[in-house]
């Protein structure tokens, strides 16, 4: 199931009307690339000009994962220039958008993945959208989340 921009905009009124409390924490740390989330330091990397996700935290050695989405790819900031992240419950979240100009048009082709974290394991969206949009843009707040549903 994907959701639409018209769905995502009218759970935000929803949210909006019944006093939804989604945290954002802006000035997040970024360093050389690397984005710390919850207890997870996650970097974006292109392989075969895919956006991939490394989490240089894993208990184990850094896992690797595809976002599916097209390099090149960058974590969403907000108008100051820092990554956006949400928190929510136990979780914090981010999105990391890949964005291309559509020719003859003033519109960008924008595909969006979410990934959220807590301690030091981080979860990719099962669901990415796709939406007619130019960044900069500040995404609704429950884009972020409501790419887990």
């Amino acid at each position: 199931m994907r959701i639409s921009n018209v769905q995502v905009r009218c759970l935000v009124v929803f949210a909006a009307i019944f006093h939804a409390t989604l945290v954002i924490a802006d000035g997040t740390n970024v360093n050389d690339g690397v984005v710390k989330l919850a207890g997870s330091r996650l970097q974006l990397e292109e392989h075969d000009q895919i956006c991939h996700v490394i989490n240089l935290s894993s208990t184990k050695k850094s896992q690797m994962y595809s976002l599916e989405i097209p390099w090149p790819c960058n974590f969403h900031k907000n108008r100051s220039g820092e990554v956006r992240i949400i928190r929510n419950g136990k979780y914090e979240y981010l999105l990391v958008e890949a964005s291309t100009p559509v020719p003859d048009s003033h519109d960008c082709e924008t595909h969006l993945r979410a990934i959220r974290a807590t301690g030091k394991k981080a979860y990719i969206s099962e669901y990415k959208d796709k939406v007619a949009s130019c960044p900069p843009f500040q995404w609704d707040k429950l884009v972020f989340t409501e790419l887990f549903r």
